[in-house]
């Protein structure tokens, strides 16, 4: 872009807006588009915790960066109605331990980290019990009778 074709600075600054922010139409466009991802924003089966809430953060920050501003209380409703079903039990805790509007983002990510974590290592601890299983051998005596 040349700026030298541009006779005032409302000009210049005019068209630097167009050019890395777009037209309204463009700017309704990219709404559109990151309001449906927000719509359809749930956590998938083998997804961490991270993953989704990294994916859940650049949802938010394309959001605010468009005019759309999500209050604390709609996203930290918005990520326990739709994670996976294996957290049930996480969610149900949290929902009976505060009122969801006191609960900090910060809170809530920090809790569903560690229950995943304990999810994790139980398993893992499943995992060895299952390998140090017993083996009980039976020794058959036809043979040493027949000698």
């Amino acid at each position: 872009m040349y700026i030298s074709t541009y006779q005032s600075g409302k000009e210049i600054l005019d068209r630097l807006y167009i050019t890395y922010e777009g037209t309204n139409k463009v700017k309704q466009s990219k709404l559109n588009i990151i309001l449906h991802d927000y719509k359809l924003f749930c956590m998938k089966p083998n997804e961490s915790i991270n993953d989704m809430y990294t994916y859940f953060t650049q949802i938010d920050t394309s959001l605010h960066a468009l005019g759309r501003e999500l209050m604390n209380a709609k996203k930290v409703n918005k990520i326990l109605r739709y994670l996976h079903s294996a957290y049930d039990a996480k969610i149900t805790a949290i929902i009976k331990s505060k009122d969801l509007n006191l609960h900090s983002i910060d809170y809530l990510l920090g809790s569903l980290i560690t229950y995943e974590q304990g999810m994790a290592q139980s398993q893992i601890d499943v995992g060895e019990k299952r390998k140090k299983r017993n083996i009980a051998l039976k020794v058959d005596d036809s043979e040493s009778e027949q000698s």
